[in-house]
């Protein structure tokens, strides 16, 4: 048993070297490898009997529990230099644990210089998996649409959903938005969080206000929360145009766009007797026909499983976010785990979709980091160029 936790020692030594040559030096992650550590040595020091196996499986639940206790009260870990607290870190170490707890059966007394080169490559070829499958890095995704109806410039636009809040270290999405160099940002609900701070978005909206136009549709957690009025207003204080089942049309690189934008479903929870989306998109469809318009025509709405109820009206493009990309992929395999209204493998889990001959549907995966982990499912920027 010593054995097992003096290879432990050497792991904690390896994953920080490796830390510092991978992320230079990310504070979140020796974080996470340091409060893993005491977890585990905590168990091991007040029940040194128990076998290993299980001095990781209660430090799994201890660390589970307090994953998902931080995650749901969005308590802040502030670390010099970075924000706070990315909670894949802790499922890579959690992982560790367990992987070290089957160690125990084997017998360490009998490595040779064979078993013990082996050892080293399985694990290299694990930190490789964890590295690839639980990678948080801003995935920035690049869609394609050609339509007759640009007569001008190429209109660049940047898709953000999802957010909830987040703050994001080293100014990451910021710097990407910034270096796609956009025409336009739209946002597809859930930028506000209903527990978390609103720092998350005040910094993020600060940011990019002066970058392009920005416009946004609500999704169901502004609903949720209890001071939903007072949050969406601050994000219209920094220009942030929110389209409160309307629409507008824009001139972009001489081009003009009609932008519609709905409110999530979930807002009948806030106001008594609110009319239907069916209802809603009705009621646009009929206003934006009054215009004398030839342009392009997006929906911004938040949820993609409602695609038939989109399908049936006069839009080139609708976006949406919500499914959070399923949380886990395999790549080439699945697209998608699971999504909310959708269940179990996802069809609208995050791409780009046909739904008929006129209308194409994209679906962000999002931009947050939840208590469920996301497997080969890193967050993303969408941009897209309308040719």
């Amino acid at each position: 048993m010593q054995n097992i936790r003096k290879f432990y020692l050497v792991f904690e030594i390896i994953s920080i070297l490796l830390t510092i040559f991978f992320y230079k030096l990310n504070k979140i992650s020796l974080f996470s490898i340091f409060l893993t550590s005491t977890f585990y040595y905590l168990v091991a020091f007040i029940l040194p009997k128990i076998p290993v196996f299980f001095t990781g499986l209660i430090a799994f639940i201890m660390l589970f529990i307090f994953m998902l206790t931080i995650t749901y009260t969005h308590i802040d870990f502030e670390i010099p230099g970075k924000y706070i607290f990315s909670i894949n870190y802790f499922y890579i170490y959690i992982l560790v644990i367990f992987i070290l707890s089957i160690l125990t059966l084997i017998d360490f007394e009998k490595f040779n210089i064979l078993n013990i080169i082996s050892g080293i490559c399985l694990m290299c070829l694990f930190f490789i998996f964890l590295y690839f499958s639980f990678n948080n890095r801003i995935n920035v995704v690049n869609y394609s649409i050609e339509t007759n109806k640009i007569m001008n410039k190429d209109i660049k636009i940047a898709l953000l959903s999802d957010t909830h809040s987040t703050i994001y270290p080293n100014n990451d999405l910021v710097n990407d938005i910034k270096r796609e160099k956009p025409d336009l940002i739209l946002l597809t609900g859930d930028i506000i969080d209903d527990v978390a701070s609103i720092k998350g978005t005040d910094i993020l909206m600060e940011k990019i206000k002066d970058i392009a136009p920005i416009y946004y549709c609500t999704g169901n957690h502004e609903y949720m929360a209890k001071d939903y009025e007072e949050r969406i207003k601050s994000l219209e204080s920094y220009g942030v145009n929110y389209l409160n089942d309307e629409y507008k049309i824009i001139d972009i690189n001489g081009n003009k766009i009609l932008i519609s934008g709905v409110n999530d479903p979930y807002i009948d929870t806030k106001v008594k007797n609110y009319p239907s989306i069916s209802d809603r998109l009705k009621e646009l469809e009929i206003e934006c026909a009054k215009e004398d318009f030839n342009g392009v025509k997006i929906l911004l709405s938040h949820r993609p499983e409602l695609y038939d109820l989109y399908s049936n009206y006069d839009y080139d493009l609708v976006l949406s976010g919500h499914a959070h990309g399923g949380q886990v992929r395999i790549p080439f395999l699945m697209n998608g785990l699971i999504a909310p209204k959708q269940g179990l493998f996802p069809k609208f889990a995050g791409g780009l979709y046909t739904l008929n001959d006129k209308t194409k549907m994209i679906v962000s995966r999002g931009l947050s980091i939840e208590a469920l982990p996301r497997i080969f499912d890193p967050p993303e920027l969408v941009i897209i160029t309308l040719k």
